[in-house]
């Protein structure tokens, strides 16, 4: 089951074939790896195991690339050489107007690349030169053997940057409810931009007042969880919203403000 919700898999693998020996090495650290981060196997499409005989491999290409949460280019000379033409298809399908528009999540990018081999000078400086990568070779253009520590490191640190994207991606698809009560303006300030920038959809996206309050069953039946902040004042607004959050069976925190009324929470929710 793929970690990020809404996509069929998790990572597009694009590569060369004269690069699958690397590539199958490649894949189980890294599939390890993200395991270890997320506590989540990766869906990773590869045509070699995922292409099923009889299809038209083209069409389930072209479906793979477009219910993946993100692409990883797996470069080298032969995936630019004109015999790896469906290599340009595939990257291309993914960013039709080779500029990234719309793939920055956070950010983070959701088309990755990796450079097994030294890349000619034009093609290096050509693609995507903007885009952060990791190298497979040393200062001497001396490729990582699989299974080295430097290549093993090298799938660890990509690892890591792929699990921090499929968490911000998986994030930004679990809609946190958050409200507060007036005296606590500054603390749902902070709150709210520390979980944005988590990734999280917040909802609503600007406080709401009781002259919205016909917003407040709608915003809370399309979150995962409610967060409530607690001052020191009497807020029946707030209080009406924890009491609709009840009614619909919604998981909610309460958090009283220790300086202000830590009794109250209690009040509001003993089991909870």
């Amino acid at each position: 089951m793929p970690y990020v919700p809404g996509c069929k898999h998790d990572l597009f693998l694009s590569y060369s074939h004269n690069e699958a020996a690397w590539v199958e090495a490649f894949r189980a650290v890294l599939t390890q790896a993200v395991l270890e981060k997320l506590g989540s196997s990766p869906d990773i499409w590869q045509d070699v195991n995922n292409i099923r005989f009889g299809n038209v491999w083209t069409d389930e290409i072209k479906n793979a690339i477009g219910a993946a949460a993100a692409f990883l280019a797996v470069c080298s000379p032969s995936y630019f050489a004109p015999a790896s033409k469906w290599c340009a298809r595939e990257y291309s399908e993914f960013d039709p107007g080779g500029a990234l528009n719309g793939l920055m999540v956070g950010r983070y990018c959701r088309f990755l690349k990796v450079i097994k081999t030294p890349l000619p000078d034009s093609v290096s400086k050509g693609f995507y030169p903007k885009l952060q990568h990791i190298e497979f070779f040393n200062r001497a253009k001396e490729e990582y053997l699989a299974g080295s520590n430097d290549f093993t490191f090298n799938v660890r640190q990509a690892a890591s940057a792929i699990a921090e994207l499929l968490r911000t991606m998986r994030n930004s698809k679990q809609a946190l409810y958050l409200a507060a009560s007036d005296d606590l303006e500054d603390e749902w300030t902070q709150l709210y931009n520390q979980l944005l920038d988590y990734g999280y959809d917040i909802r609503p996206e600007a406080r709401l007042t009781p002259a919205l309050k016909s917003l407040v069953a709608e915003e809370l039946e399309q979150s995962m969880l409610a967060i409530f902040l607690l001052g020191g004042t009497k807020d029946t607004f707030l209080e009406s919203q924890i009491e609709t959050a009840k009614a619909k069976g919604r998981r909610f925190v309460v958090w009283a403000d220790p300086l202000k009324n830590q009794r109250a929470a209690l009040s509001y929710c003993p089991r909870y």
